[in-house]
């Protein structure tokens, strides 16, 4: 566990490192500016789809992290700011790190899983 938390923060600190302004953790207070200063962005729930029907946030996108991922974000442009969010870490960040690789202009994370900071935002 030690070993692949090592390898997923090194792995990310090259792609962040490489292009630091293009792959961003983001916090809920964040998130919840971006929403009030009325940006445009994708809000993408990286969770399985019961997960998403039993509860998301509002204006969320379900497009699963799995297999298919890069071709159902083929109709996302990718001039506009992604925000991404899943039920554990490795899915945000490995997803973020597809997305850099795809010439996605901005990509921002949660570093922590759904479940710990749902409470923490409002974007109603």
């Amino acid at each position: 566990m030690l070993t692949r938390l090592f390898l997923l923060l090194f792995t990310f600190s090259i792609l962040v490192g490489c292009e630091p302004n293009r792959v961003k953790s983001i916090t809920p207070t964040e998130l919840e500016d971006m929403v009030n200063d009325s940006e445009e962005f994708h809000l993408i729930d990286l969770r399985n789809k019961t997960s998403f029907d039993k509860e998301h946030l509002k204006g969320a996108v379900n497009v699963v992290f799995d297999d298919q991922f890069l071709i159902n974000m083929k109709e996302f442009d990718k001039d506009k700011t992604v925000v991404l969010y899943a039920e554990n870490n490795d899915e945000s960040m490995n997803a973020s790190m597809l997305l850099f690789d795809e010439d996605f202009k901005l990509v921002y994370f949660f570093l922590n899983e759904y479940s710990s900071w749902k409470n923490d935002i409002n974007i109603n």
